[in-house]
């Protein structure tokens, strides 16, 4: 939907409502202001919870490439997780949109303390440190003690300061933390579908502000931007409606993927 660069898609006045879900640490947003061609999905993750797990995408074992391709559905199968979004930018060493082949990650990635990626210094990703605390910096600066690496392309938000700007509307995928680091937030806001404009990065940084974020990464996003949610029955499902090549409702295959898991 193109809308005038005059028209600012502010979040709504009124606070976001969340729903609790099957699992305890886990809630959910109801949903985006439909008065405004603003739609995607949230999810709220309490980080006190001793039951939470983060998972990557493992090394491609081939050596071909850093990862192997898959949809975002297709890792959380794959890895077990309740909750998954797509991660870091990249570049496909194979034919476009098939899951299953080999990935060049643009930027740092790190499973297990192993580095699998080399991080781009202009970037920045979200760190797991070994005690379970969460960081966001610079990818040319990693937390000492990290475990778990993502990268992203620049914050959105610093200590509650806008720091995204207006540039292009896409869809966009956000992550980001409460300012007592007490509450994890996952994000994706669709676009380039007929009721569904994009953000620009200075509106994506209002809305997980909205959300209740201090601080917050911008990921891959336009067609790559994909939330997932495993209902407590097994059951997989998209949150959002993921948008690729033109077409709404068609997942695409990506580089790498952030999941999370939720032990009952």
């Amino acid at each position: 939907m193109p809308i005038s660069e005059e028209f600012f898609l502010a979040p709504p006045r009124e606070r976001p409502r969340w729903l609790k879900t099957t699992y305890p640490e886990l809630m959910i947003l109801e949903s985006m202001d439909s008065s405004h061609p603003v739609g995607g999905a949230a999810l709220a993750v309490d980080l006190s919870s001793q039951k939470i797990k983060f998972v990557l995408t493992p090394a491609d074992s081939s050596g071909k490439g850093e990862t192997l391709s898959a949809k975002t559905t297709e890792f959380a199968r794959s890895q077990a997780v309740q909750i998954a979004i797509n991660g870091s930018p990249y570049a496909p060493m194979d034919f476009f949109n098939r899951s299953n082949r080999p990935v060049d990650i643009i930027g740092i990635q790190m499973n297990n303390s192993l580095l699998l990626s080399q991080g781009v210094a202009s970037f920045d990703a979200l760190y797991i440190l070994d005690d379970g605390s969460i960081e966001f910096g610079s990818q040319n600066n990693k937390p000492p003690n990290t475990m778990l690496a993502l990268g992203g392309f620049h914050m959105l938000l610093e200590d509650g300061v806008i720091l995204g700007t207006k540039d292009s509307r896409h869809p966009r995928t956000s992550i980001g933390l409460s300012e007592d680091r007490e509450t994890l937030y996952l994000a994706v806001f669709d676009g380039r579908q007929k009721d569904r404009a994009g953000l620009t990065s200075e509106e994506t940084a209002l809305w997980m502000q909205w959300l209740g974020c201090h601080h917050a990464l911008n990921l891959d996003g336009g067609g790559s931007s994909t939330l997932v949610l495993e209902d407590g029955t097994g059951k997989v499902q998209l949150l959002n409606n993921p948008v690729h090549r033109g077409l709404p409702g068609l997942e695409r295959a990506v580089g790498n993927h952030l999941g999370i898991k939720l032990i009952k």
